[in-house]
């Protein structure tokens, strides 16, 4: 028994679902390929991994770093915005906010959004340095919420 006639319907089904999904938010080809260039750009090093989906909401989780043992929370926030029409949203988070920070060892963001489109990366610093700028984009949903914790040393 062949695989090949399995792998195909599998490929085929794929391909007609993400098509599906851009109808239904209205991307046109040139922006679904600019979103999927910016998703795997080389500076888009937060991980990034679908946890739940429960539509319309879609929760991630954009992790950079371990956990290292003796690290601990040096910064965490949180928000939650509804727009009564879908919106593009950029998140900027900065650590520090002011002065020098502790060593980096882990982040993690959550992210509550009701589409699947939208990435993550890094702007400046990284793990292991005492500071950090990452921004969160999320594309055409009306609703945006976010977690972040930052752990260091």
């Amino acid at each position: 028994m062949s695989r090949l006639p399995f792998i195909t319907v599998c490929w085929a089904f794929l391909l007609a679902h993400n098509f599906i999904i851009c109808l239904s938010n209205g991307l046109k080809e040139p922006e679904l390929n600019k979103l999927i260039e910016k998703n795997f750009d080389a500076k888009f090093s937060l991980q990034p991994r679908a946890d739940i989906v429960t539509a319309p909401k879609y929760k991630f989780t954009y992790t950079r770093g371990v956990r290292i043992p003796g690290d601990r929370l040096v910064a965490s926030a949180f928000e939650s915005r509804k727009w009564p029409v879908a919106q593009n949203v950029t998140l900027n988070l900065t650590y520090p906010r002011a002065g020098v920070g502790s060593n980096i060892s882990y982040v993690e963001i959550y992210v509550t959004q009701d589409t699947t489109l939208g990435s993550g990366r890094l702007t400046d610093g990284d793990i292991q340095q005492r500071k950090l700028s990452i921004t969160i984009e999320a594309f055409k949903t009306p609703q945006f919420g976010h977690t972040t914790y930052i752990y260091g040393y």
